[in-house]
């Protein structure tokens, strides 16, 4: 007997990834309840290789996926935002080009304004903090402002981490420290004017630019979680690591959301 998977199962599989990957039950295909069962691939863009912790995640979600469905729907992973750069990945689901992808928030922020909070420095304390504040109605409605402005939908909370700041120039000691050092930040306003303010020469850039600027010296500083650091290898082309832990970066797991609304209930 064929099982079915519908877009409640889809969400509570995404909901359940960083706990028991439980799902609730199974649904079908686009269309009537009768229709054929939804075949195919789907595509997720990584920011981050293989093997990263972001694939680990994105895997086990994929690997349970293709179970409940009997090897119906598979997910096909792109590999250090082979798709494009974080920002262009929301456009693309957002307009239905590309299935589904993981960005960190600094960019979301130019589609949902809501989610330059997470830029805001020293604003989270503890891991701890930043789960009861993604599990309660604050996570949900940043997923709901995103789902209304730019038309993607949030699957599940998954981790970057705290972001610490790495250069190729001096240890950070205290903010002055930061004067005149060229420090690249996501596409997010509010991280521009915070490095800036602290004395930095803070410039915006797509993250598959940022490992090239820093080995050329186009860019000294950069900023984030150790996990990361390590997969992109920042320490090839940088001296020091700062642990400064000055904001909490969530990685949203994220599908279009026609794309989404295209399985049943």
């Amino acid at each position: 007997m064929q099982k079915k998977f519908g877009k409640r199962a889809l969400a509570a599989l995404g909901l359940g990834l960083g706990v028991a990957l439980a799902v609730a039950g199974c649904g079908g295909a686009a269309g009537s309840q009768n229709a054929e069962p939804y075949t195919g691939t789907l595509d997720m863009s990584l920011p981050l290789g293989e093997g990263s912790h972001q694939h680990v995640g994105v895997k086990a979600f994929g690997d349970k996926l293709e179970e409940l469905t009997d090897g119906r729907i598979k997910v096909k992973y792109h590999y250090n935002n082979a798709l494009g750069g974080e920002r262009e990945v929301v456009e693309g689901m957002s307009i239905d080009s590309i299935d589904m992808g993981i960005s960190s928030t600094g960019p979301i922020g130019g589609f949902a304004p809501e989610f330059f909070l997470f830029d805001l420095p020293y604003l989270i304390d503890s891991p701890e903090h930043a789960y009861a504040v993604l599990d309660s109605e604050i996570g949900e409605d940043l997923a709901k402002s995103l789902e209304e402005a730019a038309n993607v939908k949030i699957l599940a909370w998954m981790e970057n981490g705290f972001r610490h700041e790495t250069n190729s120039v001096r240890p950070i000691n205290t903010p002055e420290d930061l004067n005149g050092i060229k420090h690249r930040t996501q596409e997010s306003e509010v991280q521009v004017d915070t490095w800036t303010a602290l004395g930095a020469n803070a410039t915006p850039m797509a993250w598959p630019e940022v490992y090239t600027a820093l080995q050329q010296g186009v860019m000294e500083s950069q900023e984030n979680p150790l996990p990361t650091i390590y997969d992109v290898k920042f320490y090839e082309v940088q001296d020091y690591l700062n642990m400064t832990q000055h904001v909490y970066s969530p990685a949203p797991m994220m599908m279009s959301k026609k794309l989404f609304d295209s399985f049943p209930p």
